[in-house]
């Protein structure tokens, strides 16, 4: 169940580098409904030289608001364009979408978005 899980996580982020930006993704393709998140994670992409533990006062201040219980690398030991991507754990979130949408405004971050659950047919 554990690297079914890790591969989910592993394809949402791949997809979310891959894919261009929601507005420019052609019709017919599948979308994703907001019920399809991993309750309490959100996926995201530091900035060169921050991190969970290296960051604004803003952020440190969403992790406590938002009671961060984990974060841990997405992936290990490759590209330089991967590095800094981050799996972020929370104690109990009820929008995640929206939770993301505050840490994206942070300057330190480059993307943050709720962790899907992405189904193939």
């Amino acid at each position: 169940m554990a690297l079914k899980s890790h591969c989910m996580l592993i394809g949402a982020a791949c997809l979310t580098l891959a894919l261009p930006a929601a507005e420019a993704v052609e019709e017919g393709a599948p979308s994703l409904e907001p019920a399809a998140y991993v309750p309490n994670q959100l996926i995201v992409k530091y900035r060169p030289g921050h991190s969970p533990t290296q960051c604004s006062s803003a952020l440190e201040q969403l992790h406590q608001q938002y009671r961060l219980v984990k974060f841990e690398p997405v992936f290990h030991g490759t590209a330089p364009a991967l590095a800094g991507v981050y799996l972020l754990t929370f104690q109990e979130v009820t929008d995640v979408a929206a939770l993301a949408r505050e840490y994206a405004a942070d300057p330190a971050v480059e993307y943050a978005e709720p962790n899907a659950l992405v189904r193939t047919q």
